[in-house]
């Protein structure tokens, strides 16, 4: 499981346009499956790499630390998530001629924001490596690829799209961190 998560991972960074196309040829998969063979295993990596971070940094982990963590890395990726594929379904898809379709933008969401987990992993185990954040900028050349081969836009929309679809997708993790560590100080880890 963990193998194929990873490789389709590596494709949606290394050959976005290639995985975008077999990733519409196989879209009619249960949102389920996209769950638990995809986004379930990218958050816990995601929890999990930032637990052996904060372990081999602070020396000293107790219970509430763990919770805190685990607390912070699933609210911020599940509710990147959620919100921006709501926002797809209901702004962005109408807006550009699409239907709304809440199963076509959790995918498409989910496999948009490769990127921003691949980052989130390597940040996590890099945390003194700040030059890694700006590769969360290259979100924006995979949703490109993406909305021409998965949503089949139209040509001349394909910028507009690209970069209207990008803001939430980069941002709602960065506002949802901010929120956690404003509504509850003691998440600052």
């Amino acid at each position: 499981m963990l193998k194929n998560l990873f490789i389709l991972l590596f494709r949606l960074i290394i050959n976005p346009s290639f995985e975008w196309k077999i990733l519409y040829k196989k879209q009619k998969i249960k949102n389920k499956n996209l769950y638990k063979n995809y986004l379930f295993l990218i958050i816990c990596l995601i929890t999990l790499t930032s637990f052996i971070s904060t372990w081999m940094i602070k020396k000293n982990l107790d219970i509430q630390l763990i919770l805190k963590l685990i607390l912070k890395e699933t609210l911020t990726y599940g509710g990147e998530f959620y919100i921006t594929s709501f926002v797809m379904s209901e702004h962005l898809f109408p807006y550009f001629g699409l239907e709304k379709n809440k199963s076509l933008a959790k995918q498409f969401t989910a496999y948009a924001s490769s990127m921003l987990f691949a980052v989130a992993i390597f940040e996590s185990l890099f945390p003194n490596f700040p030059p890694l954040k700006f590769f969360v900028l290259y979100t924006i050349y995979i949703l490109w690829t993406g909305a021409n081969e998965f949503l089949s836009i139209q040509e001349d929309q394909l910028i507009k799209f690209a970069f209207f679809a990008s803001v939430p997708i980069i941002f709602t993790p960065i506002l949802i961190h901010c929120l956690i560590n404003w509504l509850i100080p003691g998440m600052k880890i």
